[in-house]
């Protein structure tokens, strides 16, 4: 089964990985290091470069907690 969940931008210095583990972690709560990358793709029109990865967890379901707000740190 796949599922798309969470999803952000990176903070200065942050390189990819980093940013994919926080941004589980903030969204729905889940603490993992099984990441695997599956794509890359540089969006010439906006300047925009994505990289994707899949996260494979027997984490229980009635444990994620959705973040419905977001903070934005300075």
């Amino acid at each position: 089964m796949w599922e798309a969940t969470a999803g952000g931008s990176a903070l200065q210095g942050e390189n990819p990985l980093e940013c994919v583990k926080r941004e589980l972690r903030e969204e729905i709560g889940i603490l993992t290091d099984d990441f695997i990358e599956v794509g890359r793709v540089l969006h010439q029109k906006h300047q925009t470069y994505y990289v994707n990865y899949l996260c494979h967890t027997d984490v229980d379901k009635d444990s994620i907690v959705i973040t419905l707000t977001k903070t934005v740190e300075s």
